[in-house]
């Protein structure tokens, strides 16, 4: 488990291409990675046996020759069967767009959560068009046809209705400002009570809301982010136990590892060293 949970901490590095592909091949019984989120787009597709991945508060089934879609910003986990072969494709949407008007009605849209998707599908042209983009790249020409590829998989999610455009409810907008406040603002004091304050929120609509929209609680959510922004920096930083966790919105360090270790599986001290 603790390896995995490390690989899916360690900051995505993309080729020429723009987009990371990831192969693997779980030979234990009952094996998952954690609930976490990022920014960039992941599809992951079964070549052999099946998982169970969490998006939010759905949790969805994924067999051979099946994909998930996990849009930009979506909290997920996942668990699967032992035997299971599977890839995850990455890239940020936002490295894709131009300034086209179909870039920015399709692939601005997606990035900002104003596209539904059926988050599952085994269709043929799709899965095809994904198969495309984990082809192994030798030469310049052909990481370009890799991006050209995206725009082509793009294409087809919404040609075959698998991603629809919808637009944002004004309660789908409200959630994500209040969303990007909490993220911008992870270090300072930040409660439940202070959030519906500033937001005109009672608590009990409030925290159904979110956790509606999010999955989780908001001062899981906050949690959580600030976990991820800890692991961050003790990667970049040579700092004290301490300090990162000043530095996170903590201002007891002991719970500040009490915390981490209860999300990661192991201790501050275990990534410091590598």
């Amino acid at each position: 488990m603790n390896k995995d949970i490390l690989l899916e901490r360690i900051p995505v590095t993309y080729g020429p291409s723009a987009v990371r592909v990831l192969f693997f091949e779980n030979r234990e019984k009952n094996h998952s990675f954690r609930m976490h989120w990022h920014e960039r787009l992941e599809i992951l597709r079964v070549y052999e046996g099946e998982m169970t991945v969490n998006l939010g508060t759905k949790a969805v089934l994924i067999k051979k020759d099946e994909m998930v879609i996990i849009p930009p910003r979506t909290i997920h986990a996942a668990e699967m069967v032992e035997n299971t072969r599977y890839c995850a494709v990455m890239f940020d949407l936002r490295t894709f767009y131009n300034a086209t008007e179909i870039g920015e009605r399709f692939l601005t849209a997606m990035f900002n959560g104003n596209v539904a998707v059926q988050n599952t599908t085994g269709d043929k042209n799709a899965i095809a068009a994904l198969d495309s983009l984990t082809l192994r790249t030798k030469t310049e020409e052909e990481n370009f046809c890799i991006m050209a590829n995206v725009y082509k998989l793009i294409a087809v999610l919404f040609a075959q209705g698998i991603c629809t455009v919808t637009g944002q409810t004004s309660a789908d907008k409200t959630m994500r400002e209040i969303i990007d406040y909490m993220e911008e603002n992870f270090t300072e004091e930040i409660s439940t009570a202070s959030l519906c304050k500033r937001f005109g929120y009672t608590v009990p609509y409030f925290c159904k809301r979110f956790k509606s929209y999010t999955g989780l609680t908001p001062m899981n959510y906050l949690k959580i982010y600030r976990m991820e922004k800890a692991y961050s920096i003790m990667k970049k930083h040579d700092l004290k136990i301490s300090e990162i966790a000043e530095r996170c919105g903590f201002d007891d360090a002991n719970y500040f590892t009490r915390c981490f270790t209860a999300h990661f599986g192991n201790p501050p001290t275990y990534y410091m060293k590598q």
